[in-house]
């Protein structure tokens, strides 16, 4: 790695670097922040009752994963539990 690229990812932020691909720690404020949320919600989802398909509930649903990925595709369907790190 040419001491540029070196330079350039210092000037990156942990969650940055995550995104690129990079080596980063996740001990960051952010990231320690990030994965608080993503529990939060997840816990949400995962603590929910079962549900039909295309119901109000369903609908719920979908928001909590919109609220975790910012954007789920059309009918989407994943069953508790789900994890994931952010």
């Amino acid at each position: 790695m040419s001491e540029k690229n070196n330079l350039n990812e210092n000037m990156l932020s942990e969650k940055e670097k995550a995104l690129a691909g990079l080596p980063y720690s996740g001990f960051s404020e952010e990231l320690i922040n990030d994965r608080f949320k993503a529990r939060e919600i997840l816990y949400k989802f995962n603590n929910s009752k079962p549900i039909r398909f295309k119901t109000d509930e369903y609908r719920e649903r979908e928001n909590i994963f919109r609220q975790l990925f910012g954007s789920v595709g059309k009918d989407v369907e994943i069953e508790p539990p789900f994890y994931c790190d952010y």
